[in-house]
């Protein structure tokens, strides 16, 4: 079974998964408002579970966000926090989470190599402070 579930209709267990892992993983961490947020710390933290291969959606694809994303402008919700946390799964089953503080330049891939509102997973790790991977059945076995 995989740890993150392709396709529409998944993105809140995804999300609700790769937040339990990163919280798991950071005992001293807590849930602030529902599931958006973690407090890590002094913290706000937002985790957001991926199941593409090759990029993350970051922005929503209506027709301002597109926009948005041309400029290089992030969604809103990114000026609520303090570190965004990007949780993939390789096809071999490991756990990858990306930690990234600098919004700017995580900004600055936005549509460079693929659809305007994405990152791509080789530029998502270069904006990244933090990469932690984790083998599948240690991920199972923490949430």
């Amino acid at each position: 079974m995989k740890f993150l579930i392709a396709g529409n209709g998944n993105q809140y267990e995804n999300k609700e998964r790769a937040t339990n892992l990163y919280l798991n993983l950071n005992p001293q961490s807590e849930k602030i408002d529902g599931t958006k947020y973690v407090a890590d710390n002094e913290y706000a933290v937002n985790v957001s579970a991926y199941t593409d291969p090759k990029a993350a959606m970051l922005v929503n694809t209506d027709s301002e966000s597109r926009e948005n994303a041309k400029n290089k402008k992030l969604p809103d919700w990114i000026s609520e926090i303090d570190k965004f946390v990007a949780v993939r799964e390789m096809r071999d089953g490991r756990i990858i989470m990306f930690e990234i503080r600098d919004f700017d330049l995580l900004a600055s891939f936005l549509g460079k190599d693929c659809q305007t509102c994405a990152v791509t997973w080789e530029n998502i790790k270069k904006a990244s402070c933090n990469v932690t991977i984790i083998k599948k059945v240690s991920a199972e076995s923490l949430i």
